[in-house]
């Protein structure tokens, strides 16, 4: 995607991470502790911003390619 993003993780313990994925770039999280998390995608105009939750087991792996269309 074209544009930087923020993203916010927060966990239901109450951890938080924040960070900036660079235009056209990527971000490795890894250690997540087991858990429910919500997910906060910023995104600036013309797209949306994106809310999500997830729930993570032990051995989990996701990932989430997020592509602009404006």
């Amino acid at each position: 995607m074209g544009a930087e993003l923020n993203v916010t993780l927060s966990g239901s313990n109450g951890w938080q991470d924040s960070f900036k994925i660079p235009a056209n770039g990527e971000h490795l999280s890894c250690c997540l502790a087991p858990g429910s998390y919500n997910c906060t995608i910023d995104a600036p105009p013309p797209w949306t911003d994106i809310n999500g939750s997830l729930d993570v087991q032990a051995g989990s792996r996701f990932r989430f390619p997020i592509q602009g269309r404006p």
